[in-house]
């Protein structure tokens, strides 16, 4: 429009100036004021016009910057808000809480010293009956002891007058072991006593000799020992491991004093020894009433074996008639030497 404006003015001029040509030089000169004052007044206006216009277009946009600013803030403020309100929010169920867990520890602090003054008067209770008790079960404790005491010093006054009755019975009925024929014939001669020799073999069959049955299980020679079993009373008995002159002792049901085994010589296979016996047994100890004249026949024919024994070890030994025979007599004599006095004897006897 500005353009067409120009164009205007521009034929205007030309027709003033063919005008002035005609006119005069003087009239053409006020127009060509006009419009060069127009021209002025028209480009100051579209500068005008063009700077209002980029100023405004300038404002706009600082609007715009503004705005998206004022957003942004007010964006913040409201999710800063909203941290406030959810901070203020947790302090205050933090503070609730912290108060409802105050209001429970002193709840529970108020029913645990009523709980603990309650135990404590229980167990005051209890330790007073378990005090109680406990004077009750130490004065039984201490007559017990006391009681204990008086036993343990019966016991051991029991036991020093048994081991002193087990050695005088021992040293009775022990004397001496034998440990060769000899000597057996001079424990035979002593008329305490009946002895049976014996010479077993290895074997599972028993042998009777004397009042039992002896069976040879093994001999050690290396080591001086041996296992028997025995038959005593229908009752089988074992010893393992018997040294050499160790002698054991046997109970039996008719014999007043237990029975002495020895074993005096070890070989292959093989065992020599002796059984010492009571004289007399139970049943010629205490004959029943009106046979008391009739007790030495039992004594002198149980005292036969003794000699017999004697005579056959004398023999296996390689010995000479003549001193088994003398062993004999002795044997003989003594049972009857002994037989005489029964009554004097049994008292001496008892185990």
């Amino acid at each position: 429009m500005n353009d067409y404006r120009e164009e205007e003015t521009e034929e205007n001029n030309e027709q003033s100036e063919g005008s002035g040509t005609l006119g005069g030089s003087r009239a053409s000169i006020w127009p060509g004021v006009v419009i060069v004052a127009l021209i002025l007044v028209a480009g100051l206006a579209i500068v005008y016009a063009h700077s209002q216009k980029s100023e405004i277009n300038t404002m706009a946009a600082r609007d715009a910057s503004l705005n998206a600013s004022v957003a942004q803030l007010q964006n913040q403020l409201q999710s800063t808000t909203a941290k406030l309100n959810d901070i203020v929010a947790q302090q205050q169920a933090a503070a609730l809480q912290a108060a409802a867990q105050a209001a429970q520890e002193q709840q529970a602090k108020a029913a645990a010293a009523k709980r603990s003054a309650h135990t404590y008067a229980r167990r005051r209770h209890v330790l007073t009956a378990s005090e109680k008790r406990y004077d009750a079960l130490k004065a039984r404790v201490d007559a017990q002891q006391k009681e204990l005491d008086q036993a343990n010093q019966s016991i051991v006054q029991t036991r020093s007058d048994l081991q002193a009755n087990l050695d005088s019975t021992a040293a009775g009925l022990n004397g001496s072991i034998a440990k060769n024929h000899a000597e057996l014939v001079a424990l035979e001669k002593r008329g305490q006593r009946s002895y049976f020799e014996f010479d077993l073999s290895r074997s599972k069959e028993f042998s009777r000799t004397g009042p039992i049955s002896l069976s040879l299980r093994h001999a050690d020679t290396k080591h001086d020992r041996y296992n028997m079993m025995l038959l005593v009373d229908d009752n089988r008995l074992e010893k393992k491991n018997v040294d050499l002159y160790e002698p054991v002792w046997i109970s039996s049901s008719d014999e007043p004093q237990p029975l002495e085994i020895v074993v005096n010589k070890i070989s292959r296979n093989h065992i020599h020894g002796y059984i010492s016996a009571p004289k007399y047994s139970i049943a010629e100890l205490n004959p029943p009433a009106g046979q008391a004249g009739t007790a030495s026949a039992p004594a002198t024919a149980g005292a036969q074996p003794v000699s017999a024994a004697g005579s056959a070890a004398s023999d296996a030994a390689g010995s000479s008639s003549a001193p088994a025979g003398s062993t004999a007599a002795a044997g003989s004599a003594q049972p009857n030497q002994s037989a005489a006095q029964p009554s004097q004897r049994a008292p001496a006897t008892q185990p």
